[in-house]
């Protein structure tokens, strides 16, 4: 994939059905260096947040599917470099696709969540980092700046 996308992609779907990514919003917040390395590792990473284990939802509600999309693309590797910088924001597009309120975050919570996110700092914890990220972008309800930890 190579080429620069101009526009955003538009949301495609109602607020009743989550809006999921696909390989033309990836070339959307890549812009001018569109390079992926791997096709079906771009797709393995859009396809999780989709994911689902005995017809319920592996990743139940719009904040658990946002945090799967980024952590599979930031940890697959699709692209040639870029990777975490596009998994964060993939996360933040599909909110934005689906309605989902934020602050921008501060940048060096971003850089600490995202740097976790990225090391497998959050293996075996995925709640963790959904709160995590939630509260990043204030989503957590009232209070102070939030801080996240490197683990």
């Amino acid at each position: 994939m190579s080429g620069r996308v101009d526009e955003q992609p538009e949301h495609r779907n109602g607020p009743d059905h989550p809006d999921y990514l696909d390989e033309e919003d990836v070339a959307y917040l890549l812009g001018e260096v569109a390079v992926v390395r791997d096709r079906a590792l771009l797709r393995s990473a859009l396809g999780r947040p989709r994911a689902s284990a005995f017809g319920a939802d592996a990743y139940p509600g719009v904040w658990a599917k946002a945090v799967a999309l980024g952590e599979s693309v930031m940890r697959n590797h699709p692209m040639t470099d870029r990777n975490k910088r596009t998994g964060f924001e993939s996360m933040l597009l599909f909110l934005d696709y689906n309605g989902q309120p934020y602050v921008d975050p501060h940048p060096d919570d971003a850089v600490a969540f995202v740097l976790r996110l990225a090391q497998g700092g959050y293996a075996g914890r995925f709640e963790e980092a959904v709160a995590d990220f939630r509260r990043i972008l204030g989503a957590s309800g009232p209070g102070g700046r939030a801080r996240v930890t490197r683990r």
